[in-house]
């Protein structure tokens, strides 16, 4: 019997931690969109493709650690985890992720200005 426990308490602290995951994830993913202003098509792809992998990754888990059985604790950890994030360190996570992006995608702009000033300054010599 206890471990039959042990695998439950292990298998909810799992789904707290991938639901966790997810919202980093998502955060991330919101980050980017908005550093690098994609068109609202690429947006509405990209949300259903992490919909889509979010889907996968919790049937995955499901069938790893329970047999392929759905218990009401798998879906109740992963809100507990999602939930977790989004109230403790999601504004924060999402600051430091938008500074990150917007940084990465700027330092990109400049080098991509670079190579190609002198990629025009190399083919007016030829």
């Amino acid at each position: 019997m206890t471990e039959l426990i042990r695998s439950q308490t292990v298998t909810f602290l799992i789904f707290i931690l991938f639901g966790s995951a997810s919202g980093i994830t998502l955060d991330v993913l919101r980050a980017l969109q908005k550093c690098l202003h994609m068109y609202n098509i690429i947006n509405i792809l990209l949300d259903i493709a992490y919909g889509l992998a979010i889907c996968v990754i919790t049937i995955g888990l499901i069938y790893v650690y329970s047999q392929g059985n759905l218990y009401f604790y798998h879906i109740f950890g992963f809100f507990l985890g999602n939930l977790l994030y989004f109230t403790t360190i999601s504004c924060t996570a999402s600051a430091i992720f938008n500074y990150i992006l917007c940084r990465i995608s700027q330092d990109l702009g400049k080098v991509v200005k670079t190579v190609k000033k002198f990629v025009d300054i190399n083919c007016h010599k030829l």
